[in-house]
């Protein structure tokens, strides 16, 4: 039976260097759903990879043999080790069971050459090599042997794409395998590069809860050092969910950590055959932008009247958008007492994006023209608070509502008339960080506002310059996470 993959909300910051982007596949690229059946189906028409790896990278290949299976057996997620009408075709272990070695090893580049210059691998235009426990015991001059030796394959084979690579967390090396892989992935957003981040992909559970100190297994510990062990995030979350995950046979880690790394193989080889998704890293410079997710939510718009008739003179017109994690469009306006609610529910997780239009047409006097006021559900699920005064000033007959984001950001514009600005790149430059969005359609002016964690109190950042839709700020230590809000 095909189980139901939820798409999980998620911030996309694109990080964009002159005419080219890098490509970063990391836990921002995991929402299945999200990928088109078109995108799926141009990637296996069109892309021939090559991939080498050992037991590690094997996570990949083996989280990818069971989706199809568990996304109903449709074939649209098939594969196949070489060329096979309806399958994505992989030459897994192109060149044997070997990986990327220890310090300054090049002999995965020898190989490489000798493979590509085969006339049997002619159709191959994806090339792709994992580490093993290379990473973790590498220094920076090893790292930019391994980069070094990519970029010259890339100039020797321009018609083939080289996926560059992170190496598997390990605890017990965990500082310098944090900076040989941050080595990694400065070099691919700083060169335009591939990256698959398989490191950062491990660090976060679906929801997207992010793990500083875990190892390779999902283990997850309290400091650098391993000394206090918390748990195991994979085997927690399949218990917790255990429909929402298949089996696979995962070396070293759990099923859960193989079916995300397959979640994100897909997202980068529907990138590849030419997918547009405006997603790339949130990990740039010294700051990120993200989702949090709750426990249990809930989003609310609340129509108060005069008389008891509220609700039933109004109807829903229009209604758009894209559902959050098991978030659910509501169909029908309903009446408590003299209010009418119109709810976005979550079980957990963001309640998503939506735009609402209400005919109001059977509103037949001012006195019944009802006020409107936002709501969030509290995290334990026991009550309704406002997160808006009440809005008053609107168009009769007819009321458009749009803007309503990520939990806890929910009214972007006085009126609610104005759409929420979509974060398009965040850069860094000559020490100063470069925030740049969409020009909102009737906006006057714009805020922008800065918390220190995801779900901290957002105030209005004034150390910055505005220059029409792009802000800078100088650059300083630590995440600074920033929302853009357009102003008429």
């Amino acid at each position: 039976m095909k189980q139901v993959l939820k798409a999980y909300v998620i911030i996309f910051i694109a990080v964009t260097m002159g005419n080219l982007s890098a490509l970063i596949i990391d836990h921002n690229c995991v929402s299945l759903p999200l990928i088109p059946a078109s995108a799926i189906q141009q990637a296996k028409s069109s892309l021939h990879i090559a991939y080498t790896h050992t037991s590690h990278g094997s996570q990949i290949t083996t989280g990818m043999a069971d989706l199809d299976t568990f996304m109903g057996g449709t074939g649209l997620y098939a594969w196949n080790d070489g060329p096979l009408a309806g399958s994505l075709d992989i030459d897994d272990y192109a060149m044997g069971s070997t990986d990327l070695g220890h310090e300054g090893d090049l002999s995965w580049y020898y190989q490489t050459i000798d493979y590509l210059d085969n006339p049997a691998n002619s159709r191959i235009n994806v090339m792709m090599w994992s580490w093993c426990g290379g990473c973790s015991d590498n220094t920076s001059a090893g790292i930019n042997t391994y980069l070094n030796a990519m970029n010259q394959l890339e100039t020797a084979y321009p018609a083939i794409k080289f996926i560059y690579m992170t190496g598997h967390l390990d605890i017990w090396s965990d500082a310098n395998l944090k900076a040989r892989n941050q080595q990694i992935r400065t070099y691919c957003i700083n060169n335009n590069k591939i990256l698959y981040d398989f490191a950062d992909i491990e660090s976060y559970n679906p929801e997207g809860v992010f793990y500083q100190y875990a190892t390779d297994s999902c283990e997850y510990y309290a400091d650098t050092y391993g000394n206090t062990w918390l748990g195991n995030w994979g085997t927690d979350w399949q218990t917790a969910y255990p429909t929402e995950w298949y089996n696979c046979e995962a070396q070293h880690t759990e099923p859960v950590n193989a079916n995300l790394k397959a979640y994100a193989a897909w997202w980068m080889w529907a990138r590849l055959a030419g997918w547009n998704a405006q997603v790339t890293s949130d990990r740039f410079a010294y700051h990120t932008t993200a989702a949090r997710n709750y426990a249990t939510v809930g989003v609310g718009m609340q129509f108060s009247g005069v008389g008891n008739n509220t609700a039933t003179k109004m109807t829903m017109a229009k209604i758009s958008g894209s559902p959050g994690t098991y978030g659910t469009l509501p169909t029908d306006i309903t009446q408590i007492s003299n209010t009418a609610y119109w709810t976005l529910h979550s079980s957990r997780g963001n309640v998503g994006n939506y735009s609402l239009t209400l005919n109001l047409s059977g509103v037949v006097s001012a006195a019944d023209f009802p006020d409107i006021c936002i709501l969030k559900r509290n995290t334990d699920n026991t009550a309704w608070t406002n997160v808006s005064s009440y809005i008053s000033n609107r168009t009769y007959p007819n009321i458009t509502l749009s803007g309503l984001s990520s939990f806890g950001d929910f009214v972007t514009a006085t009126g609610a008339t104005l759409a929420s600005p979509v974060i398009q790149n965040i850069t860094y430059s000559a020490n100063r960080i470069y925030v740049q969005w969409q020009p909102i359609s009737g906006a006057t002016s714009y805020l922008v506002k800065s918390a220190t964690s995801p779900d901290g109190t957002f105030t209005t950042d004034t150390g910055g310059i505005f220059a029409g839709t792009t802000w800078s700020c100088p650059a300083t230590a630590g995440k600074k996470f920033f929302r853009v809000v357009a102003r008429n």
